[in-house]
């Protein structure tokens, strides 16, 4: 805004381009900017920057660095580049690992009361404290139960039992059931 004073609130709120000068969108290079300083910054607090011999040489450095697979990764990296003559980038073949999902031990234990639960129906609350279930945990097998294709549905359906809910909102109460 020195430059070109002061600019209306549409300009400042877009989210398309602010050209200016060479810059097509003014903010995303300063964003970027921003990026490329704060880990050129972080890099040189490890050992990099500490002179070991009379050529102002510097100890080899591995820096780790995950990106953006866009084009602000991109402009980062080539501003890091820019701002550390002589760094070696190498690619890093980072291959994201897949974390399998648990299964709950509390979804056993709903398994095996189902298996022996006398015919009638069981409070949801009443199982929850019996199993020692926390709200959290029953939330996630609730979304479970209430799928009827789910496999948690179908192992309690093996043992004769449905998840109900009777009522709406608030009020609503649920039960396991065995015919």
């Amino acid at each position: 805004m020195a430059l070109r004073g002061v600019q209306d609130d549409d300009w400042l709120n877009s989210n398309g381009q602010r050209p200016f000068r060479d810059y097509p969108d003014v903010r995303h290079a300063l964003e970027v900017g921003h990026l490329v300083v704060s880990i050129v910054q972080a890099v040189n607090r490890v050992h990099c920057r500490r002179v070991i011999d009379a050529e102002g040489n510097c100890p080899p450095t591995d820096v780790f660095l995950l990106l953006p697979f866009d084009r602000t990764g991109e402009e980062v990296l080539e501003g890091i580049k820019r701002e550390m003559p002589g760094i070696k980038v190498t690619g890093w073949a980072y291959a994201e690992s897949k974390r399998k999902p648990r299964r709950s031990n509390h979804e056993e234990a709903l398994v095996r009361f189902a298996s022996v639960m006398n015919v009638g129906r069981k409070s949801a609350s009443d199982i929850r404290s019996q199993l020692s279930i926390s709200a959290a945990q029953w939330d996630r097998m609730v979304s479970h139960l209430r799928d009827r294709l789910s496999p948690l549905a179908q192992r309690l359906l093996e043992h004769g039992v449905q998840y109900l809910i009777e009522g709406k909102g608030r009020g609503a109460r649920s039960y396991l059931v065995k015919d």
